[in-house]
Parts: C-alpha cells; structure tokens; sequence
C-alpha cells in the first residue's frame, strides 16, 4: 500500500525584483509585510516572528537547501513552486532557478501557474493594476519553455511518468475547453510528453470545467467546494476594519466533508489561515488552530487520499498542504519563534499515523492481514 505524499505550495517571493520595487518600494518583499502586522483582537498571534530560518533573501542559493533538508526531514515529499509569466517576462523563479543549478538538493518539485494578474489587492486597491495576466503567444511559449526545462530535471513530480503540471483557477482563462487542449498538446509536440493535468479548485469551477482536468486540488481555507464560511463573532479592536473570523475546526469539517464533491479531487490542509498582514482590512482570519488538530487534519485527510488512491479516482497518493512559507497569510510550515518545528511535526506524525490505521484497517477487513507495500517514488 502506498504512504501519503505530502506536496507543500510554495511561495517564491522573497526576493526583491524590480517591479515590486517600482509597485511597492525599494527594498520590498512579503518581509515587509510580515513584520509591520499588527494584531487586531486580544490574543491575537501578530507579528509572526520566525524561527530558525530568519528573514532570508531567495536569492541566497543556501537557503533553498536548507528548506529542502528541513522538509524532506519531517516528511515533505515535494514543493509546489508558483510560476508566474507575462508575456516575455518571468517574474520570481529565483529558488526554481538556483534548485535546477543545485542537482544534490534532494527535494521533488512541481509548478503551479499562479494564471492572475497582479493588483494592488493587498492595499485593498484591487482595480489598481500592477501586471495584466495574458494567454498570448508569447505567454505560453514561454511558460512551455520553461516547464520543459524543469521537466528534464529527475526531481520533477511525475504521476505515471507524467509531469504534473497544475493550473491555479481555470476560470480566468478565455476558452477554458479550447486553451486547455491546445495547451495538452503543445506540451506534446514541444517536449514530447503527455502531462498529468490538474486546476486548483476555485468557485468559478463548473462540471464542465472540471471534466478537462485530471485532477483539483483543495486550497483551504477559503477555496473549498462548499457555499459559504461560517463566520464567527470577535472582539476585534477595530470593528470599522471589517475583519472576519472563522473557527479552524469549521474549516477542517468543511475541507473533510467537501471531498466528496469530485471523485477526483485531493485534499488539502492548511496549517493556519491569517492574512491581516497583507490587508490592513477586511482581513480574513481563521482562530483556534494549534499542531495538535493540524496533525488530527493530517491524518484524516492523508487516509481519505490513500482510499481515494486504493479506489483509483486519484492517480497518487497527494497531500497538499497550503502552504510551505506563506508568512503573510499565517498558512507556513516553516519553524517559528512561537511554536518552533511543531507543525512540521504534526504533518509527519499526521502522514505517519494515516498509513499505519488504514493498514491495519484493511488488514481486518476480511479477518486476514493483506501484504502492505511501498508505492514507488513517481507513482
């Protein structure tokens, strides 16, 4: 039987690049962000101080190698690296180009076309328009391009020998039918390989949509197949800011019970959800998460893929957590001041029990223990 995979989406931001600079300041990266939060109700865990890894610069190559030990240490079996591309420009690919130069950094990886244009949504200006998102020519050359660089490395993440190639929301796409073909046979013709296809779930996901991908993937807390949050009542310190609150255990409930919603679609898990950082209102902020029911959450989701996996409406074993390093959401695995590597614990712990229930699970299913293998590492 196969052990659960846990994939971690991966922010790769922090570093500074011109158009940030010229948007936002000199200087600028998600740090900034991070460290001037405030906190807005008492008991409120702001501003996030790191732990062992500091505010590190991206384009220091060292720090990606000692992500890639911490994480392969406590069970991650591989990023999920954001992509961005507009046109002929490339935006943040630092730590994917300084992992492709470093082939002894033993992590798998993937990409996710993070497919939005970029706003000034964190100053609440969301119709301020920093980089249009296009589907040009040049656009998808590029990214094909690009893809079929990574592809050629032997730690990109493959299903069936197929790369996974994951699209953030489908829905932003013109024709989503005609480009999502288009795209699966570029990729063809351009690196001769067929890709394992998948769309992170959005709310904008149809039937029809869903139908032209091999996969979806859950994104908690906030992109889940189900019809609203569940808010609950704070005593903000400013109420005119228009911040909302919802319980983590909601959250996991919601996750859980909204897998059903495709065969297909993989659970996701989020350590914790508060980006009051990055929205000075109108913040979304999930309460009462602790390493503790993150790993009860690791648990159950990671035995509901290995059943879903076993019945073959997933083609691996995939967890995937949101999310490895997003400091300025409150959804990071990466050690901090205030609980150290506990949630890093609690996904290994979490993973590690889910293998060892469901076998013994479906070892008493007929009164006789089944043989338990181990999958192999691409499949």
């Amino acid at each position: 039987m196969a052990r659960v995979k846990p994939i971690c989406f991966y922010l790769p931001q922090y570093h500074e690049v011109d158009i940030n600079n010229e948007a936002w300041g000199t200087g600028f990266t998600d740090w900034v962000n991070v460290k001037k939060a405030m906190p807005r109700f008492r008991g409120h865990d702001q501003p996030k101080r790191l732990g062992s890894l500091g505010y590190y610069d991206l384009d220091d190559p060292r720090i990606i190698e000692l992500q890639a030990l911490l994480a392969k240490s406590h069970g991650v079996f591989g990023f999920c690296f954001y992509y961005y591309r507009f046109g002929k420009n490339r935006m943040l690919s630092q730590p994917t180009d300084n992992l492709l130069k470093m082939a002894d950094v033993d992590i798998n990886f993937m990409y996710c076309w993070a497919n939005e244009s970029w706003t000034r949504a964190w100053d609440g200006k969301t119709g301020e328009l920093i980089l249009h998102q296009d589907y040009s020519a040049e656009t998808w050359s590029g990214m094909i391009s690009d893809f079929e660089k990574a592809f050629r490395d032997r730690r990109y993440i493959r299903v069936g020998g197929k790369p996974v190639v994951l699209l953030y929301q489908v829905d932003q796409l013109d024709y989503p039918k005609a480009q999502l073909s288009a795209l699966r046979t570029a990729f063809q013709r351009e690196t001769g390989e067929d890709i394992h296809l998948g769309t992170v779930y959005c709310h904008g996901l149809t039937p029809e949509m869903a139908a032209l991908v091999d996969f979806i993937v859950e994104f908690p807390p906030h992109r889940l197949p189900r019809r609203k949050k569940v808010f609950i009542e704070m005593e903000a310190f400013e109420p005119a800011l228009g911040d909302r609150f919802e319980a983590y255990n909601t959250v996991v409930d919601r996750a859980l019970s909204s897998l059903k919603a495709y065969p297909h679609l993989y659970p996701g898990v989020c350590p914790d959800w508060d980006n009051s950082p990055r929205r000075p209102e109108d913040a979304f902020i999930v309460v009462g998460s602790t390493p503790e029911k993150f790993r009860k959450w690791v648990d159950r989701a990671a035995r509901a893929v290995l059943k879903k996996y076993k019945h073959g409406d997933v083609a691996a074993p995939f967890l995937f957590v949101n999310a490895w390093n997003e400091w300025a959401e409150g959804a990071f695995l990466e050690p901090s001041e205030r609980w150290g590597t506990r949630y890093l614990d609690a996904l290994r712990m979490g993973a590690k029990r889910s293998w060892l229930k469901l076998a013994a699970e479906l070892a008493g299913t007929d009164g006789s223990k089944r043989q338990i293998t181990r999958a192999s590492a691409t499949d």
